[in-house]
Protein backbone atom coordinates (compact mmCIF):
# COMPACT_ATOMS: atom_id res chain seq x y z
CA UNK A 1 0.00 0.00 0.00
CA UNK A 2 1.29 3.48 -0.87
CA UNK A 3 0.75 6.60 1.24
CA UNK A 4 1.41 10.24 0.38
CA UNK A 5 2.19 12.26 3.51
CA UNK A 6 2.89 15.88 4.29
CA UNK A 7 4.08 16.38 7.88
CA UNK A 8 2.16 19.15 9.65
CA UNK A 9 3.41 21.64 12.20
CA UNK A 10 4.34 19.95 15.50
CA UNK A 11 3.95 16.50 13.92
CA UNK A 12 6.70 14.07 12.98
CA UNK A 13 6.45 11.71 10.04
CA UNK A 14 6.03 8.93 12.60
CA UNK A 15 2.91 10.71 13.89
CA UNK A 16 1.43 10.91 10.39
CA UNK A 17 2.23 7.27 9.64
CA UNK A 18 0.57 6.15 12.85
CA UNK A 19 -2.52 8.27 12.13
CA UNK A 20 -2.71 6.59 8.71
CA UNK A 21 -2.86 3.14 10.34
CA UNK A 22 0.80 2.05 10.46
CA UNK A 23 1.42 0.05 13.65
CA UNK A 24 4.56 0.19 15.76
CA UNK A 25 4.70 -3.44 16.97
CA UNK A 26 7.44 -3.04 19.59
CA UNK A 27 6.49 0.49 20.60
CA UNK A 28 9.67 2.01 19.22
CA UNK A 29 11.94 -0.22 21.32
CA UNK A 30 13.86 -1.48 18.27
CA UNK A 31 12.89 -5.06 19.06
CA UNK A 32 11.39 -6.18 15.75
CA UNK A 33 11.74 -3.81 12.78
CA UNK A 34 8.09 -4.54 12.02
CA UNK A 35 7.19 -0.94 11.19
CA UNK A 36 9.27 -0.74 8.02
CA UNK A 37 8.24 1.64 5.24
CA UNK A 38 9.99 2.19 1.90
CA UNK A 39 10.52 5.74 0.69
CA UNK A 40 9.40 6.14 -2.95
CA UNK A 41 9.49 9.95 -3.14
CA UNK A 42 10.97 12.56 -0.83
CA UNK A 43 13.67 12.36 1.84
CA UNK A 44 13.58 10.47 5.14
CA UNK A 45 16.99 10.66 6.85
CA UNK A 46 18.66 7.45 8.01
CA UNK A 47 19.33 7.49 11.75
CA UNK A 48 21.82 5.48 13.80
CA UNK A 49 18.87 3.62 15.29
CA UNK A 50 17.69 2.56 11.83
CA UNK A 51 21.16 1.24 11.02
CA UNK A 52 20.93 -1.07 14.03
CA UNK A 53 17.71 -2.66 12.76
CA UNK A 54 18.09 -2.56 8.97
CA UNK A 55 20.71 -3.99 6.65
CA UNK A 56 22.74 -1.76 4.35
CA UNK A 57 20.89 -3.28 1.39
CA UNK A 58 17.51 -2.43 2.94
CA UNK A 59 18.60 1.13 3.59
CA UNK A 60 19.95 1.44 0.04
CA UNK A 61 16.58 0.28 -1.32
CA UNK A 62 14.81 3.02 0.65
CA UNK A 63 13.54 1.13 3.70
CA UNK A 64 13.21 3.09 6.95
CA UNK A 65 11.71 2.48 10.40
CA UNK A 66 8.40 4.31 10.72
CA UNK A 67 8.76 4.76 14.50
CA UNK A 68 11.95 6.81 13.99
CA UNK A 69 10.99 8.54 10.73
CA UNK A 70 11.10 12.28 10.16
CA UNK A 71 10.80 14.42 7.04
CA UNK A 72 10.84 18.13 6.27
CA UNK A 73 8.49 17.89 3.30
CA UNK A 74 6.20 15.70 1.21
CA UNK A 75 7.01 12.01 1.00
CA UNK A 76 5.44 8.97 -0.63
CA UNK A 77 6.05 5.68 1.15
CA UNK A 78 5.20 2.04 0.63
CA UNK A 79 3.93 0.38 3.82
CA UNK A 80 4.98 -3.22 4.35
CA UNK A 81 2.33 -4.05 6.95
CA UNK A 82 -1.03 -5.60 6.21
CA UNK A 83 -3.83 -3.12 6.89
CA UNK A 84 -6.51 -4.64 9.12
CA UNK A 85 -10.20 -4.16 8.42
CA UNK A 86 -12.08 -3.14 11.55
CA UNK A 87 -15.19 -5.30 11.97
CA UNK A 88 -18.40 -3.78 13.27
CA UNK A 89 -21.96 -5.03 13.80
CA UNK A 90 -25.20 -3.10 13.30
CA UNK A 91 -27.58 -5.91 14.33
CA UNK A 92 -30.22 -4.89 16.88
CA UNK A 93 -29.24 -5.29 20.54
CA UNK A 94 -31.50 -7.24 22.97
CA UNK A 95 -32.48 -4.79 25.73
CA UNK A 96 -35.12 -3.92 28.32
CA UNK A 97 -36.86 -0.98 26.60
CA UNK A 98 -36.45 2.44 28.20
CA UNK A 99 -36.07 6.01 27.08
CA UNK A 100 -32.91 7.52 25.72
CA UNK A 101 -29.80 6.36 23.95
CA UNK A 102 -26.78 4.41 25.12
CA UNK A 103 -23.52 3.11 23.74
CA UNK A 104 -21.62 -0.18 23.76
CA UNK A 105 -17.84 -0.18 23.27
CA UNK A 106 -15.55 -3.05 22.30
CA UNK A 107 -12.13 -1.89 23.49
CA UNK A 108 -9.81 -4.24 21.64
CA UNK A 109 -6.05 -4.43 21.76
CA UNK A 110 -5.90 -3.58 18.05
CA UNK A 111 -9.24 -1.99 17.19
CA UNK A 112 -12.04 0.06 18.76
CA UNK A 113 -15.75 -0.31 17.93
CA UNK A 114 -18.47 1.99 19.29
CA UNK A 115 -22.20 1.33 18.82
CA UNK A 116 -24.74 4.01 19.68
CA UNK A 117 -28.05 2.30 20.49
CA UNK A 118 -31.69 3.44 20.75
CA UNK A 119 -32.62 2.09 24.19
CA UNK A 120 -36.33 2.03 23.36
CA UNK A 121 -35.92 -0.44 20.48
CA UNK A 122 -32.39 -1.87 20.57
CA UNK A 123 -31.71 -0.43 17.10
CA UNK A 124 -28.05 0.41 16.44
CA UNK A 125 -28.10 4.01 15.23
CA UNK A 126 -24.41 4.47 14.52
CA UNK A 127 -21.21 2.41 14.43
CA UNK A 128 -17.78 4.06 14.71
CA UNK A 129 -14.44 2.26 14.38
CA UNK A 130 -10.80 3.18 14.79
CA UNK A 131 -7.41 1.63 15.44
CA UNK A 132 -6.39 1.55 19.11
CA UNK A 133 -3.99 4.50 19.51
CA UNK A 134 -2.03 2.58 22.16
CA UNK A 135 -0.58 0.50 19.31
CA UNK A 136 2.16 3.02 18.69
CA UNK A 137 3.64 1.91 22.03
CA UNK A 138 3.51 -1.77 21.09
CA UNK A 139 1.22 -4.13 19.18
CA UNK A 140 1.18 -6.59 22.10
CA UNK A 141 -0.19 -5.90 25.56
CA UNK A 142 3.07 -6.67 27.37
CA UNK A 143 4.87 -3.85 25.55
CA UNK A 144 2.08 -1.48 26.51
CA UNK A 145 2.09 -2.58 30.14
CA UNK A 146 5.84 -1.95 30.33
CA UNK A 147 5.29 1.53 28.87
CA UNK A 148 2.57 2.13 31.48
CA UNK A 149 5.01 1.27 34.25
CA UNK A 150 7.44 3.86 32.88
CA UNK A 151 4.82 6.55 32.23
CA UNK A 152 1.76 5.87 34.40
CA UNK A 153 -1.56 7.14 33.09
CA UNK A 154 -0.53 7.89 29.50
CA UNK A 155 -2.16 4.77 28.02
CA UNK A 156 -5.44 5.39 29.82
CA UNK A 157 -5.55 9.02 28.70
CA UNK A 158 -4.94 8.05 25.07
CA UNK A 159 -7.72 5.48 24.95
CA UNK A 160 -10.26 7.59 26.84
CA UNK A 161 -9.68 10.53 24.51
CA UNK A 162 -10.00 8.33 21.40
CA UNK A 163 -13.23 6.70 22.58
CA UNK A 164 -14.64 10.05 23.65
CA UNK A 165 -14.18 11.35 20.09
CA UNK A 166 -15.94 8.30 18.65
CA UNK A 167 -18.90 8.75 21.02
CA UNK A 168 -19.44 12.36 19.98
CA UNK A 169 -21.38 14.90 22.04
CA UNK A 170 -24.91 13.48 21.94
CA UNK A 171 -26.27 12.85 25.50
CA UNK A 172 -26.24 9.17 26.45
CA UNK A 173 -28.01 7.45 29.32
CA UNK A 174 -25.24 4.90 29.79
CA UNK A 175 -22.04 3.68 28.17
CA UNK A 176 -20.86 0.07 28.61
CA UNK A 177 -17.24 -0.85 27.85
CA UNK A 178 -15.79 -4.36 27.49
CA UNK A 179 -12.18 -5.39 26.98
CA UNK A 180 -9.50 -7.80 28.11
CA UNK A 181 -7.81 -7.51 31.51
CA UNK A 182 -4.97 -5.30 30.25
CA UNK A 183 -7.38 -2.91 28.50
CA UNK A 184 -9.57 -2.88 31.63
CA UNK A 185 -6.66 -1.89 33.87
CA UNK A 186 -5.24 0.73 31.49
CA UNK A 187 -8.63 2.38 30.92
CA UNK A 188 -9.55 2.38 34.60
CA UNK A 189 -6.17 3.61 35.84
CA UNK A 190 -5.48 0.47 37.89
CA UNK A 191 -2.08 -0.89 38.88
CA UNK A 192 -0.81 -2.99 35.96
CA UNK A 193 2.28 -4.37 37.75
CA UNK A 194 0.58 -7.70 38.69
CA UNK A 195 -0.09 -8.32 34.98
CA UNK A 196 3.59 -8.03 34.01
CA UNK A 197 5.00 -11.04 35.85
CA UNK A 198 4.00 -14.56 36.86
CA UNK A 199 1.45 -15.65 37.95
CA UNK A 200 -0.17 -12.70 36.05
CA UNK A 201 -3.02 -12.31 38.54
CA UNK A 202 -4.62 -9.03 39.54
CA UNK A 203 -6.65 -8.44 42.70
CA UNK A 204 -8.85 -5.93 40.82
CA UNK A 205 -11.08 -7.58 38.22
CA UNK A 206 -14.42 -6.03 39.15
CA UNK A 207 -16.49 -3.49 37.22
CA UNK A 208 -15.42 0.16 37.33
CA UNK A 209 -17.87 3.07 37.13
CA UNK A 210 -17.17 6.65 36.07
CA UNK A 211 -19.35 9.74 36.01
CA UNK A 212 -19.63 11.53 32.67
CA UNK A 213 -17.98 14.68 33.98
CA UNK A 214 -14.94 12.75 35.17
CA UNK A 215 -14.13 11.52 31.66
CA UNK A 216 -15.60 14.36 29.64
CA UNK A 217 -17.91 11.84 27.94
CA UNK A 218 -21.62 12.35 27.08
CA UNK A 219 -22.87 9.83 29.66
CA UNK A 220 -21.92 7.73 32.72
CA UNK A 221 -19.61 4.80 32.02
CA UNK A 222 -19.27 1.26 33.33
CA UNK A 223 -16.31 -0.91 32.35
CA UNK A 224 -17.64 -4.45 32.70
CA UNK A 225 -15.80 -6.87 35.04
CA UNK A 226 -13.03 -9.10 33.73
CA UNK A 227 -13.87 -12.77 33.15
CA UNK A 228 -10.51 -13.81 34.52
Amino acid sequence: MKLELQPRARQTLADRLFAAGVEFPCGGELACGGCKVRVLEGEVPVTATMREALSEEEIRKGWRLACYASAAGRVVVEVEQWSLRVLGDDASVPIEPRAGRGAAIDLGTTTLVVQVVDLSSGEVLRVETELNPQARFGADVMSRLQHELRRPGEMGRLIREALGRLLGGEPLREVLVAGNTAMHHLFCGLDVAPLTHAPFLSPTLSACRFEAAGLGWPGPVEFLPCLG
